[in-house]
């Protein structure tokens, strides 16, 4: 029997950069090379193996559809493989990172592993900070009884401590940058919770306030690393989602630089719970 390849990578004067799943979703591209392509994650899509979800709302399963039909976004890349580098909640946006080959999975993969890559969250959160800035040291550990979640376990020996910043806050909604160090599956979304913060559409872990049709407050803003063929440093930020629930002049804050907060002050904060120590 003939063997069937695919056509020919060809690139088309004008052609669209973003990746068109289906007629009502379009992924956003956020930078590509030879070895990397990173996408802004939309909301609601599973980042899961096909044997975990065979779902509409598997992300990598309509990218590995996408390929083994030679859709127009893959052959026009040449693209034979596609695996995520590391994993978003389903209601999380932001940055993806996704390898094109096995050699750069294997290398990208390495630099998580290792805590060599910077990552920034933004989230929109209800309740009263103590502090501007701070650190949040709590231990996390596997549910006993429910597979795939995470609670605080003070008998851990290892905590997990992402730094936070509070950038902003408008009313009793609270915007917060989160720096974690570890990518524990649900690690932001529990710690915050545990320390009276609960993102603002949280139906896992519990939140002070959400509205109908609310989705997780939860954005990948933003990755920094430094790229293992290149070696160069890389920074990849995410814009501002349009569904999340804030105002329009909180949308900087999505790409200022980490080393210089734009913290909120009592004087001018809102939320009369609000105290900077």
């Amino acid at each position: 029997m003939a063997q069937i390849h695919p056509p020919s990578p060809r690139r088309h004067k004008g052609a669209r950069k973003n990746i068109r799943l289906s007629r009502n979703l379009e992924v956003e591209v956020l930078y590509e090379d030879k070895w990397l392509l990173a996408v802004n994650k939309p909301a609601g899509l599973l980042i899961a193996n096909e044997s975990w979800e065979r779902t509409q709302r598997n992300l990598m399963r309509l990218l590995q559809d996408g390929i083994e039909k030679w859709a127009h976004w893959a052959v026009s890349r040449g693209l034979r493989f596609l695996k995520n580098v590391h994993r978003l909640d389903a209601p999380t946006t932001g940055v993806l990172l996704l390898a094109k080959s096995k050699p750069a999975l294997r290398s990208f993969s390495e630099l998580f592993r290792r805590r060599a890559v910077e990552k920034i969250h933004c989230a929109l959160v209800a309740g009263a900070p103590k502090s501007e800035n701070f650190d949040i040291t709590l231990p996390l550990a596997s549910h006993p009884k429910i597979a795939g979640r995470m609670i605080v376990d003070a008998k851990q020996e290892n905590p997990h401590t992402p730094h936070v910043d509070v950038l902003d806050c408008k009313g009793f909604s609270v915007l917060v940058r989160v720096k974690p160090l570890t990518g524990r599956t649900h690690q932001i979304r529990v710690q915050l919770a545990a320390v009276g913060l609960p993102i603002i559409g949280d139906s896992l872990c519990g939140s002070g306030d959400a509205p109908r049709n609310s989705r997780l407050q939860l954005h990948a803003a933003q990755l920094t690393f430094d790229h293992p063929f290149t070696r160069k440093q890389l920074t990849i930020t995410a814009p501002i989602p349009s569904d999340f629930r804030c105002r329009r002049d909180w949308a900087g804050h999505f790409t200022i630089d980490s080393r210089s907060p734009r913290a909120a002050t009592a004087g001018k904060c809102q939320n009369p719970f609000f105290l900077v120590r």
